[in-house]
C-alpha cells in the first residue's frame, strides 16, 4: 500500500515536467532563431548621396579591337577623347566621343595583359597585370621612347591605377595580393616620378575591407579592384570591381564612405574608369558575354 502511494505522486508530476522541459525548449529556440535573424540582417550602404546614377547612362559602342577594353582615361587637353588600352595588345587608342570612332592607334609594346592607363598632362602610363608600368610621352609616333619600369611592386595581381593632380603622383592597388589574404586588406602604392623620368616607389596605404563590410556586408571578405580615379573637385577616390560588382568612393586617405552595387545588366565586366572637366563620369566594359564593349558616360545629379 505504501508503494502504491509513492508511485501516485510521480505519476502526477510526469506531464507537469514535461510541459516544463517543453517550454524552456521552446524558449531557447525563440531565442536562438533570433539571434540567427539578427545575425543575418543585411546592411546595404545608403546611396541617396552618391553623385551619379548608375543606371542613367548614355553608352558608347567600341569596335572589335577594343572588345577587351581594360583601362581608360580623360584629358582635358583633348576635349570629347577617351584614351583606353585593351588586355591583349600594347596599342594606345584614341576614341573620339563626338564621332564615335578610333581615330588614333599607337603600339607602345607587344602582346600582353594591359590592364590600366593614366597620365600626368605629359606623358602616359600604362600598367600592366604584372605591376610592370610602360610611359612615354603624349603624341609619340615611335616606341623609341616608351619606357619599362619594372620590379617596382611586390607580386600579384595589379588592374587599378590612376595619376592624382594634386600630389603629382601615381597611385595603384593591388588587385590580388598575398598579404593581403592574412591582412584582410587591399594594399595600394604611390608612386612619384623622378626628374629623369624614372618612377619610384615612394609609399604604400591600405583600404581595410572590413570597412567596405561594414557599409555592405552582401560584400566579400576581399575586395578586387579594377579600376581607379580620383573625383576632380572632391578629395574623393571611385574604385570600381568587376568581380565584386560594386564601386566604392573613399576619401583622400582611401577611408571607404560608401559602397554601390551594380548588376551585371548594367556593366557586364567594368574595368576602366575616368572623368571629364564636367565632372562626368566615364566606365568602360569589356564585351563578355555581350555583343560589343561599352564606354559609358553618366553625368552627376543635378
Amino acid at each position: 500500500m505504501m508503494t502504491n502511494n509513492l508511485k501516485s505522486p510521480m505519476k502526477g508530476l510526469k506531464p507537469l515536467l514535461c510541459l516544463v522541459f517543453g517550454i524552456v525548449i521552446n524558449s531557447l529556440w525563440a531565442c536562438n532563431f533570433n539571434l540567427s535573424k539578427q545575425e543575418e540582417t543585411i546592411i546595404e550602404s545608403d546611396t541617396s548621396q552618391f553623385s551619379y546614377t548608375l543606371t542613367s547612362a548614355e553608352a558608347f559602342t567600341m569596335p572589335a579591337a577594343l572588345d577587351e577594353v581594360s583601362g581608360i582615361t580623360y584629358l582635358t587637353a583633348f576635349p570629347n577623347t577617351i584614351f583606353a588600352v585593351q588586355d591583349e595588345e600594347g596599342i594606345l587608342f584614341t576614341f573620339d566621343l563626338l564621332k564615335g570612332e578610333v581615330t588614333n592607334q599607337f603600339k607602345f609594346a607587344g602582346r600582353g595583359d594591359y590592364e590600366g592607363i593614366a597620365s600626368d598632362g605629359k606623358r602616359f602610363f600604362v600598367l600592366k597585370s604584372n605591376g610592370d608600368i610602360y610611359s612615354f610621352p603624349i603624341g609619340a609616333t615611335d616606341n623609341s621612347n616608351v619606357k619599362q619600369h619594372v620590379a617596382l611592386l611586390p607580386n600579384g595581381e595589379y588592374e587599378s591605377m590612376a595619376y592624382d593632380f594634386q600630389t603629382n603622383k601615381l597611385y595603384l592597388l593591388c588587385k590580388s595580393c598575398k598579404e593581403d589574404k592574412k591582412a584582410k586588406t587591399t594594399t595600394g602604392y604611390v608612386l612619384s616620378l623622378s626628374s629623369d623620368g624614372e618612377l619610384l616607389l615612394e609609399k604604400t596605404f591600405a583600404i581595410q575591407n572590413q570597412e567596405i563590410r561594414k557599409l555592405d556586408n552582401t560584400m566579400g571578405k576581399s575586395f578586387k579592384a579594377s579600376a581607379m580615379a580620383k573625383h576632380p573637385t572632391k578629395e574623393e577616390w571611385y574604385i570600381i570591381s568587376s568581380v565584386d560588382k560594386a564601386l566604392i568612393v573613399t576619401n583622400s586617405d582611401f577611408g571607404v564612405q560608401q559602397v554601390i552595387r551594380f548588376e551585371r545588366s548594367a556593366f557586364e565586366q567594368p574595368e576602366g574608369l575616368t572623368f571629364d572637366e564636367e565632372l562626368n563620369l566615364y566606365i568602360s566594359s569589356e564585351a563578355g558575354n555581350k555583343a560589343e564593349a561599352n564606354i559609358y558616360r553618366i553625368k552627376p545629379k543635378k
